[in-house]
């Protein structure tokens, strides 16, 4: 995810975009990711060799967090546990300055529990893109109880220089598409954990004309991910998002 949101920010702006993650061998992996997609829009014809190279030359990496002090907007994409993007907030509020705008990537967890380490909450938003980030328009735009009006303002206006449609949503266990997708996938799956045969109940949708099955979909996402979600949907509305022992297991 890292990788796709820091080519969408190089593509629809004029920016430098720093990458950064726990050690520079994974820095010089998500590096080269960023070239090798690059080279596939030159070969599929999607841009010039000359664009390749000006949107490659505006895309750091480094392991340091201490070289994010000049970034005016920080986007976190770290694990989905609420200890550790508390512990990327504190770090990164010591080092970047009191006008940088920070935005969480989080497809489930509270912005006002991520913002309870900050002593500038209000600068802390949701900005959920989805995946693949280059293709879906979407991108939820979530308030948390001390965010500021002024950041919801910058974000709204971010979100549009990329090109994305930004909606804004509660800070609420799921937001929107995922509580909608998580109902979707607990039908499916208590079907299947009741017995009924799988390929049966991927396919009965087909008339719909979804654009992928929902098990392809839940393969998409990742089964981890998914996991995450349902949990924290399960802890907030038990009764009507229960466990799957498929997806547990």
């Amino acid at each position: 995810m890292a990788v796709q949101l820091a080519l969408v920010f190089a593509e629809h702006t004029t920016a430098t975009v720093l990458i950064n993650d726990l050690d520079q061998e994974r820095v010089d992996k998500a590096l080269e990711r960023v070239t090798a997609q690059l080279d596939r829009s030159v070969h599929r014809g999607r841009i010039t060799n000359e664009r390749r190279d000006e949107i490659r030359g505006r895309i750091h990496g480094t392991a340091r967090l201490e070289d994010f002090h000049t970034c005016e907007i920080v986007i976190e994409a770290v694990f989905e546990q609420i200890e550790v993007k508390q512990q990327v907030w504190t770090a990164l509020e010591r080092i970047v300055g009191s006008e940088t705008l920070l935005l969480t990537n989080t497809s489930a967890l509270s912005i006002a529990d991520q913002a309870t380490v900050l002593q500038h909450p209000g600068r802390l938003i949701g900005f959920h893109f989805f995946n693949p980030v280059a293709v879906l328009p979407l991108i939820e735009i979530v308030q948390g109880a001390n965010t500021a009006t002024e950041t919801v303002d910058k974000a709204f206006a971010f979100a549009r220089k990329l090109g994305k449609t930004p909606v804004l949503v509660q800070d609420r266990p799921g937001f929107v598409v995922n509580r909608l997708l998580t109902r979707l996938f607990s039908e499916v799956l208590q079907l299947i954990d009741d017995g009924s045969d799988p390929s049966t109940v991927d396919h009965a949708l087909d008339p719909v004309g979804l654009p992928m099955t929902p098990l392809q979909l839940l393969q998409f996402i990742g089964p981890r991910v998914q996991l995450h979600i349902c949990e924290s949907l399960h802890n907030a509305y038990p009764e009507r998002f229960p466990l799957s022992p498929s997806l547990a297991g």
